[in-house]
C-alpha cells in the first residue's frame, strides 16, 4: 500500500469548470448530478484553489463535503477521501481550515495489497487511510481536526495497526501519544505485535514488547502468536527479541504446527536452533526429524538425504542418550512395506543409501508428528505416489494412494473426484499392462466408494462418485470375464 504500489488516476477528459455554479435551492437535480462530477474532477486534479471557490459558492459546503461520490474502482468516497487517495496534502489542509467536515465518515475504497491486487476495503475513515498509505503529514492534519484515533473498520482494524505494517515508528510513537490503542485486536484477534512481526519490523516489536509491555504470548482466533509469525517472514532478529522477553512455542490451530516445527518447515535451520533452545528436549527432536523429512519429501537428488541422514542421526543419538524412544506403530502397513521406523543409528545407517527406504522413513516421521489426519501429510502421501507411478512402480504407487484414501474416509478429509479419477486411472494401466492388482486393495477402493454414496446422497459429487463405482466394476468384470 506504498506510494509506488499505487497509480494516480485522474480523469481523461479535460474539464473546463465554469467560474460560477448556483446554490442548491436554485438548482435541478440534473444539475445537482453535474456539480456532484465537478466537484470529484477538482479533487482528483487537486485543484485546491479551485475547489475552495467552488466550496464557498454553495450556502452548504458541509452537505457536499460529507457526501459519498462514486469513484473510480467501484469505490464510494468523500472528497476528503479522493484527496487522501491522491496524496493531495494541501487539498485536505484547505478543507479542515475552512470548512467542517464530517472525518469519520465510512468510506469503501480500494488499495493495492501485497500481491499488488486491488482490494476493496469496506467502512474506512479519511484516517485510516492516511495510516494504510504511510501519510504521515495527513495524518496529523486530520489528528489535529480531531479525527478518531482509534476508529475501527468493518473488520476492526485501526489506524496503528496499519502503521505496524509500514514499520512506520515514529508515527506508531504520535498515535500512541495522541490515544491509539495498542491493544485493540482485529476480528481474528490478531494483535499490533502479530502485524509487526509477521512484516519483520523489529523495531517496532522491541517498542511494544519493551517499552509497552505487550504480551508476546497472545494468539489470535488460530491460535498464531507473534512467534508464529516472526518465522513466517524469516526474521532471526524477532525470534530472538520474542524469545527473550518469553514467548512460548504453542502449537497453532491452522496448521497444527509450533512455531519450531514451522522454522523446520521452512528449512530456517538458524531460527530452528534458536528456538530449540528454549523448548523441551522432546520437541527439539521432533524438530530435527521433521527437518530431515520435509528435506527427504522434497529432494531431487541423494545429496540432500545426506544433509536429513545428518539430522535424523542426532535425534537418534539424543532419543538413545536420554532414553526417549519412538512410539511405533502397532501394525506395519504394506504401504510402507510393512516397515518401521528406526530406532537406533545401525538401522538407520542401513537405509543410508536407499532411497525409497529413506523416503517411507520420512513418511512415518511425518505421520507420527503431523498425525494422520494433518492435510500437509497427505498432500505428501498422493505425491509420492505420482512420483512412484511415473517411475512405473504402480504397486507401490497404488498401496499408497489406497492409504491414503482410507485415512481420508476415516478422518472425513476431502476426497477430490480427480483423487479418485487417478486411483481408476492407475488401476486400469495396471490392467492393461497385466500386473497384478491386490484385491485388497480393490475391495478396500469399492467398499469406500459405497460407503460415500450411503453417507450422503445430496453430496454435491454423489453422480460422479457412483459413476466411478459402476466403471469401475465394469472395467473388473471384464478383467475376470
Amino acid at each position: 500500500m506504498k506510494e509506488n504500489r499505487r497509480k494516480k488516476e485522474h480523469v481523461n477528459k479535460k474539464i473546463n469548470f465554469p467560474l460560477f455554479f448556483p446554490s442548491m435551492e436554485e438548482s435541478h437535480a440534473s444539475d445537482d448530478d453535474e456539480f456532484d462530477q465537478i466537484l470529484l474532477s477538482i479533487v482528483r486534479e487537486g485543484r485546491r484553489d479551485t475547489l475552495e471557490k467552488y466550496l464557498l459558492s454553495v450556502k452548504n459546503p458541509n452537505w457536499y463535503l460529507n457526501k459519498l461520490y462514486d469513484d473510480l474502482h467501484n469505490q464510494k468516497c468523500t472528497l476528503l477521501m479522493t484527496a487522501c487517495l491522491n496524496g493531495y496534502d494541501d487539498v485536505i489542509r484547505m478543507i479542515l481550515k475552512h470548512f467542517q467536515p464530517d472525518l469519520e465518515i465510512p468510506n469503501n475504497i480500494s488499495l493495492y495489497d501485497d500481491d499488488q491486487i486491488r482490494k476493496m476495503y469496506f467502512d474506512v475513515s479519511v484516517l485510516w487511510v492516511a495510516a494504510a498509505l504511510d501519510k504521515f503529514s495527513i495524518v496529523k492534519l486530520l489528528i489535529e481536526h480531531g479525527a478518531n484515533v482509534n476508529y475501527r473498520t468493518k473488520t476492526q482494524s485501526t489506524p496503528v495497526r496499519c502503521t505496524c505494517r509500514h514499520g512506520n515508528i515514529d508515527m506508531v510513537r504520535y498515535l500512541i501519544e495522541n490515544g491509539a490503542d495498542i491493544h485493540a485486536k482485529n476480528e481474528n484477534n490478531e494483535t499490533v505485535l502479530m502485524v509487526c512481526a509477521n512484516y519483520g519490523h523489529a523495531d517496532l516489536v522491541k517498542l511494544f514488547v519493551d517499552e509497552y509491555r505487550l504480551d508476546v504470548n497472545q494468539c489470535d482466533d488460530n491460535g498464531r502468536s507473534a512467534l508464529y509469525d516472526a518465522v513466517h517472514c524469516e526474521s532471526l532478529e524477532i525470534t530472538k527479541i520474542l524469545l527473550e522477553y518469553g514467548a512460548k512455542n504453542f502449537q497453532s490451530k491452522i496448521d497444527q504446527k509450533s512455531p519450531l516445527l514451522r522454522a523446520a518447515e521452512r528449512r530456517c535451520v538458524n531460527i530452528m536452533n534458536l528456538i530449540s533452545k528454549y523448548c523441551p528436549l522432546i520437541e527439539q527432536i521432533d524438530a530435527k526429524e521433521f527437518y530431515a523429512s520435509v528435506i527427504i519429501s522434497n529432494a531431487t537428488d541423494m545429496s540432500n538425504h545426506e544433509i536429513a541422514f545428518e539430522y535424523l542421526s542426532k535425534a537418534l543419538q539424543l532419543r538413545q542418550t536420554h532414553n526417549l524412544p519412538k512410539s511405533l506403530q502397532s501394525d506395519p502397513i504394506e504401504a510402507f512395506d510393512y516397515r518401521q521406523e528406526c530406532q537406533t543409528l545401525e538401522q538407520l545407517e542401513e537405509i543410508r543409501f536407499n532411497a525409497d527406504r529413506m523416503y517411507i522413513e520420512a513418511l512415518l516421521i511425518l505421520e507420527r508428528i503431523l498425525g494422520p489426519n494433518h492435510e500437509q501429510y497427505h498432500r505428501i502421501l498422493k505425491y509420492r505416489g505420482a512420483e512412484l507411478a511415473d517411475l512405473d512402480q504402480y504397486e507401490k504407487a497404488l498401496n499408497l494412494w489406497i492409504y491414503e484414501l482410507c485415512l481420508s474416509h476415516q478422518y472425513s478429509l476431502l476426497i477430490s473426484r480427480n483423487q479418485l479419477r487417478e486411483i481408476v486411472s492407475l488401476i486400469c494401466q495396471m490392467f492393461t499392462q497385466s500386473i497384478s492388482v491386490s484385491f485388497k486393495n480393490i475391495l478396500l477402493f469399492l467398499t469406500i466408494l459405497i460407503e460415500i454414496i450411503d453417507q450422503d446422497m445430496s453430496n454435491y459429487y454423489h453422480d460422479h462418485v457412483l459413476n466411478t463405482l459402476l466403471y469401475l466394476i465394469t472395467i473388473i468384470a471384464k478383467k475376470v470375464l
